[in-house]
């Protein structure tokens, strides 16, 4: 199994797996991980820029706050399953940077 150990240290440290959270499995990490190859690689002019602005804030964001600390509200609409997709994709690259296998919550 690849499910990493959590980072050792101070508790404030953001990058660190909560104590008590579980971890991604590996089919879902390689998924997640596999979707936000996908969308860096977009090439459509549209769609590609704001999707590449949306995963950069969202990975700012993880990697300023933890990913305890960043929050997606889902409701079951369209606009909230993009959300879902485009935390889901940062939050493991995220993890796939800091080693940590924190699963979305």
């Amino acid at each position: 199994s690849r499910v990493l150990a959590s980072a050792a240290g101070d508790p404030l440290d953001p990058t660190r797996t909560p104590p008590g959270q579980d971890t991604q499995s590996d089919a879902a990490f390689d998924s997640a991980l596999a979707l936000h190859r996908r969308m860096h690689e977009c090439t459509d002019p549209d769609l590609g820029p704001p999707v590449k602005e949306a995963l950069t804030v969202l990975g700012d964001a993880l990697r300023l706050y933890g990913p305890a600390s960043v929050l997606g509200s889902f409701n079951g609409g369209k606009d909230a399953v993009v959300i879902f997709h485009l935390l889901r994709a940062a939050l493991a690259a995220h993890n796939a940077e800091t080693g940590a296998r924190v699963k979305p919550q």
